[in-house]
């Protein structure tokens, strides 16, 4: 699966502080994209987002289900606090309340209360999702074991993806990405880690058989970007500003050797080995290329290294 994309700030990924409305950035929103096209989610048709009512409060954080089905979903207000949720193929969930975190069967958001204008009855948000491009039985579908966009907290490091591809099948092939930033100095990075197994009881830089971090600059405003993904890796560049090109990859390689000699030939590639502007002339930073020189990627060995 490849694609050619504009990343767009939506109001799928908006919040308030005080009383003004935030999106969530470019290099956070490019992240959940990768999350929903490679684990199968189902995506909001452009334009069907539709919010008609009184209260001036928002939508935020929304998260879909792996292996969603196409349909509408409609969150209605009976009151000024509580919301019904219900799917035309799904039915109807538990109710939501404003300003609680929303989490049933993989659907999840959070109604933030206005600023105000409160809510009233009727007050309803409609959208409608297709089923997702590596859904069900997608041989290229990657699987989640970490992933919880839903907070409040903008661009928080504590927002970070574990999962995995099947490979041929019987394979296990993990990698983890997280979010960073210094605004003041232009630093929107991802930091990009693989592993060799996964523990749900252990932190991002933590977890089993990993590699050092490497690092990828974005930015906070749209851009383009390209994908591609299959079932052992995934590859992607971008352009930021129209002057400067990026690019990641992470997964599994063409190994020199068989299975059995080369049982797994995991890599991570970035940027750097350390924070970066998407406009550093550091001399070490840019490309994925194949060297001795560790400041750019890793391979493991054959020795487990």
């Amino acid at each position: 699966m490849s694609f050619l994309e504009d990343i767009n700030t939506n109001t799928l990924e908006a919040w308030r502080v005080g009383d003004q409305i935030q999106v969530k950035d470019a290099y956070d929103a490019v992240l959940r994209k990768l999350v929903e096209y490679g684990s199968g989610k189902p995506s909001v048709d452009n334009g069907t987002l539709v919010y008609t009512g009184t209260g001036d409060g928002l939508l935020a954080n929304l998260d879909l289900p792996v292996d969603g089905p196409t349909e509408t979903w409609d969150i209605t207000a009976t009151s000024a606090t509580n919301f019904t949720v219900v799917g035309t193929v799904t039915g109807a969930l538990t109710d939501a309340t404003v300003d609680v975190a929303y989490s049933n069967g993989g659907l999840s958001f959070t109604i933030i209360d206005g600023v105000g204008v409160a809510f009233v009855s009727g007050d309803d948000w409609t959208m409608d999702v297709t089923l997702g491009v590596n859904s069900g039985a997608s041989v290229d579908q990657w699987i989640i074991d970490r992933w919880d966009p839903n907070t409040l907290v903008p661009d928080d490091d504590a927002e970070f993806l574990h999962w995995h591809g099947e490979g041929d099948g019987t394979e296990a092939i993990y990698c983890g990405i997280r979010l960073v930033e210094t605004p003041a100095s232009q630093i929107w990075n991802w930091e990009m880690r693989s592993y060799t197994g996964f523990s749900a009881g252990l932190d991002f830089d933590q977890q089993p058989g990993q590699s050092a971090g490497y690092f990828t600059a974005m930015i906070d405003v749209d851009f383009r970007f390209w994908l591609t993904l299959n079932a052992r890796r995934y590859a992607m560049g971008w352009e930021v500003n129209g002057t400067t090109y990026h690019s990641l990859y992470q997964g599994f390689f063409l190994a020199y050797g068989s299975p059995n000699e080369y049982p797994y030939p995991i890599c991570v590639w970035g940027e750097k080995d350390d924070q970066e502007p998407w406009n550093s002339t550091a001399t070490d930073f840019g490309g994925v290329p194949f060297t001795t020189d560790p400041a750019n990627g890793a391979v493991r060995s054959v020795a487990g290294i």
